[in-house]
């Protein structure tokens, strides 16, 4: 190989590293703007033993890997990010909406919400109709938020 050629192949790798590290801190290192996960949310579900564990069960037989973490009204339907007003409350519970182009074959598994603290499926706690949580699952692949880890933790 030339001294030339070798000198071009160099900076080829050199300019895609350096693109691969930008576009990896640009993703990773989110300053907590408005398409972030909700951190009150997030710490509900990565601090309970039972939610990692319906975590690692929706790893591993759902197969999902993104959701949404985000707050859920008394009727069911997700709280505008803009409308989100301070701590979880009983108007504005915790969510995670695990993103899925198909309604989860476990209705109860495809939208969670945190109720009198405890996990549960947004389909039992709130009598949320089947078709509407088929359309926050469809939705949530646009919007996702978080990565399941294989652990049941999300990040």
């Amino acid at each position: 190989m030339s001294q030339g050629r070798g000198r071009l192949v160099f900076a080829g790798v050199a300019a895609a590293v350096l693109l691969a590290v930008v576009v990896a801190v640009a993703v990773s290192g989110s300053s907590g703007g408005d398409d972030g996960p909700d951190d009150a949310c997030l710490a509900a579900w990565n601090d309970d033993a039972l939610a990692r564990s319906d975590g690692v069960h929706a790893y591993e037989v759902h197969g999902y890997r993104a959701a949404l973490v985000t707050r859920i009204d008394r009727e069911g339907a997700v709280v505008p990010e803009a409308e989100i007003e301070g701590p979880p409350s009983a108007e504005q519970r915790c969510a995670v909406v695990f993103a899925s182009p198909d309604v989860d074959f476990e209705p109860e598994f495809g939208v969670l919400v945190l109720d009198d603290d405890r996990w549960g499926g947004l389909v039992l706690v709130d009598s949320v109709p089947l078709d509407q949580i088929a359309a926050m699952q469809r939705d949530a692949t646009a919007t996702a938020n978080v990565t399941l880890l294989p652990d049941g933790r999300l990040g």
